[in-house]
């Protein structure tokens, strides 16, 4: 829900570190000023930028608003609004910073992670290219993702030999077996020790691989949490804004948009 808050006040007195009156005219053009006195038929002020030079006036008649330090305003000729050139500029301007705003927000995408694989938020199974592209602006994570690639690359060989090995040391294992039955001697055949051999490099291998595995899981996962954490901080960035223009009660003035 966009919520919107006069902040006038409070920004001029950032920008100029003391408080000012704004007068703004029927045609849209505003003076910043120092209001020195509201008489029946003209307004007298001075210049905000020269408080020590002379008085000057302008006709009530000319004036649509007179917006005070304090956040308080006086409307004059209520029936006229400012410039409707002028207030079409400043609601285009709004409108391009929206659009801008949806544009930023449009970009961001949260990703989730089961397992090695990363997916995008329909459910699809991202390809490594894809995830670097999009871990492109997020240094951190993209490291870290490269980190994890290289694990688990590391961990398919010692998957294989160990695969492998374990299906040599059962077939070596079996056909010993065999051998022993069908054997008059109470010795094991060398085919028997050779399975035991690749049964014992099977299940040694299986610590590197696991320990790779996990490795560039964990990486992967902690990549994708980078990720999501500084995406979720630049789309709140994103969502606020600060704009000067027609507001929605027909003053004008700052307002911060949280969207």
């Amino acid at each position: 829900m966009k919520k919107t808050v006069i902040l006038l006040p409070v920004i001029c007195a950032f920008f100029n570190a003391m408080a000012q009156d704004i007068i703004v005219t029927n045609k849209g053009e505003e003076i910043l000023a120092k209001v020195e006195e509201v008489g029946d038929i003209q307004i007298k002020y001075k210049v905000f930028s020269n408080l020590s030079g002379p008085v000057y006036s302008l006709p009530k008649s000319e004036i649509f608003m007179i917006k005070y330090e304090n956040g308080s305003k006086d409307l004059f000729n209520t029936n006229n609004t400012p410039d409707s050139k002028k207030t079409d500029k400043i609601t285009s301007s709004l409108s391009s910073d929206s659009n801008r705003q949806t544009k930023v927000q449009s970009k961001v995408e949260l990703l989730e992670c089961r397992g090695k694989n990363v997916r995008d938020r329909s459910g699809k199974v991202l390809s490594k290219y894809e995830v670097q592209r999009i871990f492109a602006d997020t240094p951190d994570a993209l490291s870290l993702y490269n980190r994890g690639l290289s694990s688990l690359k590391t961990a398919k060989p010692w998957g294989w030999i160990s695969a492998g090995s374990l299906v040599a040391g059962l077939t070596f294992t079996i056909v010993g077996g065999l051998e022993y039955r069908n054997s008059e001697s109470d010795k094991l055949p060398a085919t028997a020790y050779v399975g035991f051999g690749f049964m014992g490099l099977s299940l040694v291998s299986v610590f590197p691989y696991g320990r790779n595995l996990g490795e560039g899981v964990v990486k992967i996962n902690s990549a994708v949490n980078i990720y999501n954490m500084a995406a979720i901080k630049k789309q709140r960035n994103s969502d606020i804004s600060l704009n000067f223009g027609v507001t929605q009660s027909g003053g004008v003035g700052f307002t911060l948009n949280f969207n």
